[in-house]
């Protein structure tokens, strides 16, 4: 189901809302040997790119217009 870019998309808006703060990421880089600052850039990479892949997947799956009808069931 690609409904769950919705969802991709709103935890990246939050997790940039946070990180542009620069909010809890000291303890991150105090405590860990993760590599710094990077990772959250990286990981904000990959939402972004994960969220853009299922949008794909429902563009090329989704029908629409006419096509659309014969989908829908006639009860």
């Amino acid at each position: 189901n690609s409904c769950i870019a919705t969802t991709f998309e709103s935890m990246h808006e939050r997790f940039m809302r946070l990180y542009s703060r620069r909010a809890m990421l000291h303890h991150y880089t105090q405590y860990t040997d993760g590599g710094g600052a990077g990772v959250f850039d990286e990981a904000s990479e990959s939402l972004v790119s994960l969220a853009d892949s299922y949008r794909q997947l429902q563009s090329s799956v989704a029908p629409s217009g006419p096509e659309m009808e014969r989908y829908v069931p006639m009860f």
